[in-house]
């Protein structure tokens, strides 16, 4: 497995954003304010996020709430 190190987040998934994403780019800016959230509060259940880029908009998930049965 490959390691990254000093990569802008925010920029790599602003291009994958750019390549997949057709309509509602503008969800991106509510993702970037859940990163931006993750980083000044660096907790488990914070950071372990599942991020989606769909043909209509993007997504940002905690993962936890991605395994909740009712979500």
């Amino acid at each position: 497995m490959r390691k990254y190190e000093d990569v802008d987040i925010i920029a790599s998934l602003g291009a994958v954003m750019e390549l997949n994403t057709e309509h509602y780019k503008s969800d991106f800016r509510y993702d970037m304010e859940m990163f931006m959230e993750a980083a000044r509060h660096p907790t488990e259940e914070n950071t372990h996020l599942l991020w989606l880029s769909r043909r209509c908009g993007t997504e940002c998930f905690r993962e936890r709430d991605v395994y909740l049965k009712e979500s």
